[in-house]
């Protein structure tokens, strides 16, 4: 069985990115008391720490990569997905502590800023500008070498 937790029915959007932030505080206090998986998802990262942070939110997309980068150390079935339909305007330092980035179809201002970023060669940016409508690609973030593996979705879910 699971639990889903949502944030839909508040109506503030400071009361909604604080709640996040609540939320990740409690799983991280109560780590010792988790039986069972958990998956935390949180949706349009860019509404939450933008890139272009101000006030509140300057503490918030802080303090929100730290939870995550406990968590992500805590393993033991804690995993976190945090998805936005953009690259640009979601804050960097979110980004930056990720440990895969799934990239599907991207705008030429996506695909310039992330080329940038990886200093990707021309094949790898003329392999994305082809992605269709469902079609990934997932970056493995952190490796030994500290190079992105680049590879197509696909070939990373294999049946068993």
């Amino acid at each position: 069985h699971y639990h889903l937790l949502s944030t839909e029915f508040l109506t503030d959007e400071k009361q909604e990115q604080l709640a996040i932030l609540h939320l990740l505080n409690q799983i991280i206090a109560n780590k010792d008391k988790i039986r069972h998986p958990l998956c935390i998802h949180i949706p349009e990262i860019k509404f939450v720490c933008p890139d272009t942070s101000t006030g509140y939110t300057v503490f918030l997309a802080e303090q929100l990569k730290k939870k995550l980068a406990t968590i992500r150390s805590i393993g033991r079935g804690i995993c976190s997905i945090i998805g936005s339909q953009t690259y640009i305007g979601v804050n960097k330092e979110i980004i930056n502590s990720a440990t895969q980035l799934i990239l599907g179809s991207l705008t030429p201002d996506d695909t310039e800023a992330i080329a940038e970023k990886l200093r990707w060669d021309t094949r790898k940016v003329k392999e994305i500008g082809e992605l269709k409508r469902g079609e990934f690609i997932c970056l493995q973030l952190r490796t030994e070498t500290g190079d992105p593996i680049f590879e197509p979705l696909n070939a990373m879910i294999k049946p068993p």
